[in-house]
């Protein structure tokens, strides 16, 4: 059987044993009064990135969406919606099976909302605009999550007692909010192609987007997007 690695108390020759902890002092420690030492230890940690480091939007794009094969009726709508600062542009990429409907809709946000609100207060909004929407949605669960450095709250509404289920996950990557959703019955929510469809939210670099290829996950929008990302939509 081939020799592992050795243990905290082990070294690599048979029959010696050291305690790693109880070494002499003189042995362990680093001598910093040494000039040459303190100066290969600062050049070290100056090149070290900062440990509080945020990921950057304008170097991210979001990736292509994994829509599942079987829903085959793809279509796109594009078009303008009312915000305090004025009319947004919106982009949806729509695939549907049966009674199931996916969307992808990519929003863009003003830019005045993202100078006057967190992100928290964003997503919050969302989830009051979709509750007064209609007296007969209600709220079944919200939780946020994060992907690449960059916030997102999922949320579950039912509508009709209950009949009617959707799953909306929006998801934050300025100067854009996208919203990944599922329009169905509970049941359909917890289908693995759905489930895989709300886990392909994920961002890539974007030289990473005229690299890749999308051959096998084909878009269902009329223009056509770079390889690896999603179509922009017009501006504002």
């Amino acid at each position: 059987m081939p020799a592992g690695p050795p243990d905290g108390n082990r070294s690599s020759h048979p029959g010696r044993r050291i305690h790693a902890f109880c070494l002499p002092k003189q042995r362990s420690a680093l001598n910093m009064s040494t000039p040459k030492i303190a100066a290969i230890v600062s050049a070290v940690i100056c090149l070290l990135p900062p440990l509080s480091a945020k990921p950057d939007p304008a170097d991210r794009e979001l990736a292509a969406p994994a829509f599942p094969a079987s829903f085959k009726d793809r279509s796109s709508d594009e078009g303008t919606l009312p915000t305090e600062f004025g009319d947004a542009t919106y982009q949806d990429m729509i695939a549907r099976n049966g009674g199931v409907t996916l969307v992808l809709r990519r929003f863009c946000v003003p830019l005045p909302i993202w100078a006057q609100k967190t992100p928290k207060q964003m997503l919050d909004d969302a989830r009051q605009n979709i509750l007064r929407g209609a007296a007969s949605i209600r709220l079944v669960s919200e939780k946020d999550f994060v992907v690449d450095g960059f916030p997102g709250r999922s949320f579950v509404f039912s509508e009709a007692g209950g009949a009617q289920v959707f799953r909306m996950d929006y998801f934050l990557l300025k100067p854009d909010l996208f919203i990944y959703s599922c329009f169905g019955s509970a049941s359909d929510l917890e289908q693995p192609e759905i489930l895989a469809f709300f886990a392909s939210i994920r961002t890539i670099e974007k030289e990473q987007a005229s690299k890749g290829s999308q051959a096998s996950q084909p878009t269902p929008t009329a223009v056509t997007p770079p390889a690896g990302s999603i179509a922009k939509p017009r501006s504002p």
